[in-house]
């Protein structure tokens, strides 16, 4: 079994469960966020209405798999906006190509 997945015979069963679950909390009004790894469910998702942010992605994504990667994104620029508020220096190290 892969660390990213269920085993490929059972991969379509999953997709259709967890849409299943999506369906049924987004029926009811409650927040759904799934992308990347990342299942979401009734959490507040008020960030993607965030437009500097919205922004900033849409100037600075390469391709799709960029944009997938919204909730872990938010967290950075989140981290990176609060800590302009702490003197000093901000370091990141291993960026790899520098999108985060």
């Amino acid at each position: 079994m892969s660390f990213y997945r269920p085993p490929p015979k059972k991969l379509e069963e999953v997709v259709f469960l967890l849409t299943e679950v999506r369906q049924i909390y987004a029926d009811v009004g409650a927040g759904v966020f799934a992308a990347d790894n990342l299942m979401a469910l009734a959490r507040n998702l008020t960030f993607m209405d965030d437009q500097p942010f919205a922004e900033a992605i849409a100037r600075n994504s390469t391709n799709a798999k960029d944009a997938d990667k919204i909730w872990q994104l938010h967290t950075y620029w989140w981290a990176g906006r609060t800590a302009l508020s702490v003197p000093g220096d901000l370091v990141e190290c291993g960026v790899y190509k520098g999108f985060y």
